[in-house]
């Protein structure tokens, strides 16, 4: 919506401080690597196994950006993230089983009306 509303260079500058947002709070606090999985997706390592761990970091992730807007030059636009999340089960493949998962989760919070955190 940001590139159609403003234009694509105002979508990219979003983005970046969208992941500088999130990049400086996971380093800060709990310790996670966030990846670009593609256009506006990312993908966020992180190591625990504890499922309400997880769940926290994302709400708080999620919150960090929906609490505050980003500015770009003179405007100040709300953004909101979607977030779908799962944890990696001993011996399954990364990319195929847990990000895939993590996916379908992400489709359904954006299904659901975004903004929010769907876990599978």
């Amino acid at each position: 919506r940001v590139n159609d509303e403003n234009g694509h260079s105002c979508g990219d500058a979003v983005l970046r401080a969208v992941v500088e947002r999130l990049s400086a709070r996971l380093r800060r606090r709990d310790g996670g690597t966030l990846l670009r999985w593609g256009g506006e997706e990312f993908v966020v390592l992180m190591p625990t196994k504890d499922p309400e761990e997880a769940r926290q970091v994302a709400e708080r992730l999620r919150q960090s950006i929906a609490q505050q807007p980003i500015q770009v030059a003179e405007r100040s636009l709300p953004v909101t993230i979607s977030i779908g999340g799962t944890l990696y089960r001993c011996g399954e493949d990364l990319i195929i089983d847990t990000i895939t998962r993590a996916d379908r989760a992400l489709y359904r919070a954006k299904q659901e009306g975004r903004n929010r955190c769907i876990w599978s």
